[in-house]
């Protein structure tokens, strides 16, 4: 706990003398990380690291004990310092105040981000759970708390960490089909008690690995998500176009590993069946387990990201856009294509559900249809949302969707007969706003 406490203490003092943030609760304080009194881990963190591009830290540190505060703080009568009073602390302070948050933003990202981030990174990638847990979450608020003020230098080394922690946590257990489906041996009580002692890896280790791996693409996400719309409007942009490319192989990577675990049902059904991710002394029957939270969420950011780059004003080469381009027709349409697939799907196995049940067939195959009636349809209402985002997107288009008419509109008629009303509504108003104009209706 007090390792937590302290960790979480060390990463929002770090953010925000990278940022330079204010505090409105310390209203008498330019920055919050100024204050000695309120984090006394300030003057230990510059004393005890290297800063390559000055010499001397006492000024700095000094000035953290003196004018920075001394200057602005409010006595207690609630009255401003004379200087402040008197009218003397104007543009020069300013002035002053934005250099020493200059210099103390370029240190903390020469001499401390870089430490932090590998100290995260040894954390995430131990094998004892707690620890990884703990080291995710840590990433997880700096990236929440100074992701919006990365520049190139700390996005280039938060990429390459980034891609060795994913790489190091994909649990690439869970495509080991052979291994699971081979011994169907002895009677079936005996086998079924069997196969729950008999998980030929570390269902702890595994779960760490999911929870790591869908905390981590949350904070990414929300990150260069950040960066993307702030370059989207005339900004720049800050990340790398290889820091790009390597965010979408990420999201892609993770969204293509979630989808093959999720489509091999049988493979599911047997990791239910020797007790993984079951809840103990449970006597419902429960589904087999599933990455659909991964699989979307990968899917939607991945899907975010290309619809602001193909929309936004953001400065790349046209190779970029070329890749950008290609990715987008591939995901979007991969997703819609599915999303139909599934849907076809439920109706048919609803109606041989219904079909079985007057029948009063409701044996071991009546049991099984079920299952798979409610695999589908909690697949569908997963992957809702992200259909319904990405023709929103596709209705923003208007007048460019022209350039895309080729390979949108057989998407677009394939939904047409789809069960949910609101994607049915939604690509209604695609063919009001977006695809009538281009045949000369009003």
């Amino acid at each position: 706990t007090t390792c937590v406490a302290a960790l979480n203490e060390i990463i929002s003092l770090v953010v925000n003398l990278y940022t330079g943030r204010h505090v409105p609760d310390q209203t008498g304080s330019r920055l919050w990380a100024s204050s000695i009194d309120a984090q006394p881990t300030t003057t230990s963190l510059l004393a005890t690291t290297s800063t390559p591009n000055f010499d001397d830290r006492s000024e700095i540190i000094e000035k953290m004990h003196s004018d920075g505060d001394l200057d602005l703080k409010q006595n207690g009568n609630g009255k401003k310092s004379n200087r402040v009073e008197n009218g003397d602390d104007t543009g020069e302070t300013v002035k002053k105040d934005v250099k020493w948050q200059v210099k103390m933003s370029s240190i903390v990202e020469h001499s401390i981000l870089g430490a932090l981030l590998d100290l995260l990174e040894d954390m995430i990638l131990r094998d004892v759970n707690h620890v990884a847990r703990i080291g995710v979450a840590g990433l997880h608020q700096f990236l929440i708390g100074a992701g919006p003020n990365f520049n190139a230098f700390i996005w280039k080394k938060l990429c390459v960490s980034l891609k060795r922690i994913f790489a190091a946590t994909t649990p690439t257990v869970l495509e080991n089909y052979d291994i699971m489906m081979e011994d169907e041996v002895g009677s079936k009580e005996a086998a079924v008690e069997d196969k729950k002692k008999s998980i030929p890896f570390s269902s702890d280790g595994v779960l760490t690995m999911c929870i790591v791996q869908l905390q981590l693409l949350q904070a990414l996400g929300d990150a260069a998500v950040s960066s993307f719309r702030s370059a989207s409007k005339g900004n720049e942009m800050v990340i790398a176009e290889e820091e790009i490319s390597t965010i979408f192989s990420i999201f892609q990577d993770r969204a293509e590993f979630a989808q093959r675990f999720n489509s091999h049902a049988s493979f599911r059904m047997e990791l239910s069946r020797r007790g993984f991710m079951s809840v103990k002394d449970s006597s419902a029957k429960q589904p087999p387990p599933n990455l659909l939270r991964q699989e979307t969420i990968s899917l939607g950011r991945y899907n975010q990201f290309l619809f602001l780059l193909h929309e936004g004003k953001q400065s790349v080469s046209a190779s970029m856009k070329s890749e950008v381009e290609s990715r987008l027709r591939e995901s979007v349409t991969g997703l819609l294509k599915r999303y139909v697939e599934k849907d076809a799907q439920f109706r048919e196995v609803f109606e041989e559900y219904q079909f079985s049940k007057k029948g009063q067939e409701l044996g071991e195959s009546n049991g099984e249809l079920r299952v798979v009636l409610t695999e589908v349809e909690t697949e569908l209402r997963q992957f809702l949302p992200l259909v319904l985002q990405t023709l929103k997107s596709i209705l923003l288009w208007k007048g460019d969707i022209k350039e895309h008419i080729g390979w949108v509109f057989p998407l677009l008629t394939g939904l047409m007969i789809c069960s949910s009303k609101d994607v049915r509504e939604t690509v209604k108003l695609i063919f009001e706003e977006a695809v009538a104009p281009l045949l000369g209706l009003n």
